[in-house]
């Protein structure tokens, strides 16, 4: 299951700052879910990182 990615955006011309970041969700193996982060100037290949979390075995009550 993947839902649609979150973009946020920051531009001043004055500062020249240049910046976007990209948030995604992803189902993974096993019931883990998996974050991408994608972030960097405007216009580059930029940054990507990758965290997965595995479902916890607790119930909540």
């Amino acid at each position: 299951m993947t839902w649609s990615p979150i973009r946020l955006e920051a531009r001043s011309p004055a500062r020249r700052c240049h910046r976007a970041c990209e948030i995604a969700v992803n189902a993974a193996l096993f019931g883990a879910w998996a974050v991408e982060l994608n972030y960097g100037r405007i216009g580059t290949f930029g940054r990507a990182t990758t965290r997965s979390f595995r479902p916890s075995m607790k119930r909540w009550r």
